[in-house]
């Protein structure tokens, strides 16, 4: 027998294998067809539950492990997902004592606050911003919003370092381009000095297959990733 709760907690911790007999390789004495009736004559509604994702990876393909998640329900408790995310960063530091060395994660949790706190605990991280975010190319230049910036050649190939709005640690931008045209502003507090462009947008692809993703040996190559 397949319960509603095994089901929606399968869907939750499962990244990229959502078949029947996928789930019922994780149930004990429960076959293919149990499942199979199981969703043929079980009603379930069409609704959005919003998941904050922690997933760890040691930087081999398709190696991503669940080591965590939180449901967004502020209208129940409140929080934000930026503090969800920052929950699950500090739980997996200090109570589950992951030995990660670089985390990957999207605007949505890019906050001045995530930021630092990532910082502080000796993470790399790479992260997209939005295009209105504040930035400083310089004392002399003022704040201007991130999509003012000027893309010379070299900074198309190998970034800018710029410093974010409350955020007292300086970071190196990238605009990556995908084929359609569309635009991620892909940032990092690592100190590589020969990271580029490529490289950044490999690690930006990784991110998309995840919510969040700590990484325990990242592997950065010039021609490919991982």
């Amino acid at each position: 027998m397949v319960t509603k709760q095994q089901y929606v907690e399968y869907l939750i911790c499962t990244i990229g294998n959502y078949t029947g007999s996928h789930l019922a390789e994780h149930l004990d004495e429960v076959s293919h067809d149990v499942v199979t009736d199981y969703l043929r004559n079980e009603h379930l509604t069409a609704r959005g539950i919003g998941i904050v994702n922690l997933v760890q990876s040691a930087g081999d393909k398709q190696d991503f492990y669940p080591i965590d998640y939180r449901i967004y329900a502020p209208d129940q408790d409140g929080k934000t997902k930026n503090e969800h995310f920052s929950e699950m960063v500090i739980h997996a530091v200090y109570a589950k004592k992951i030995k990660a060395k670089r985390i990957l994660f999207d605007s949505w949790y890019a906050s001045a606050e995530n930021l630092k706190l990532v910082h502080r605990f000796g993470l790399i991280f790479f992260t997209t911003l939005k295009s209105n975010r504040m930035v400083s190319l310089s004392k002399a230049g003022g704040w201007i919003h991130l999509d003012q910036i000027e893309w010379t050649t070299e900074r198309l190939r190998n970034g800018v370092i710029i410093k974010l709005k409350e955020v007292p640690f300086k970071v190196q931008l990238f605009k990556v381009v995908a084929t359609d045209g569309d635009i991620d502003w892909v940032v990092t507090n690592g100190s590589d000095d020969t990271l580029t462009t490529h490289a950044a947008q490999a690690a930006n692809a990784v991110r998309w297959q995840g919510e969040t993703i700590l990484q325990r040996k990242p592997r950065l190559a010039h021609r490919d990733h991982y």
